[in-house]
């Protein structure tokens, strides 16, 4: 599988509160809670991600029919 990664565009903040939930889901449904605090996120975790993707530091990873597989925050702190 190829796969390419593109930088998440200005109109897709909600995409990304909807992965980390989705990932956060499937988590829990194996009993892990490493990531529940994105199933209720608090102000200050939206803060955290509005701040990354005000900053462009947002990718999504994608398949060669752009369907997103993954996403990472890429930071220069």
């Amino acid at each position: 599988m190829k796969i390419h990664f593109r930088k998440v565009g200005k109109t897709e903040f909600n995409k990304i509160l909807f992965l980390l939930k989705e990932a956060a889901e499937q988590l829990k449904s194996k009993e892990i809670d490493q990531w529940g605090i994105w199933l209720n996120p608090s102000d200050d975790k939206i803060n955290w991600i509005k701040q990354g993707f005000d900053q462009e530091e947002f990718y999504f990873v994608e398949t060669e029919d752009q369907e997103v597989a993954g996403m990472f925050r890429l930071s220069s702190q």
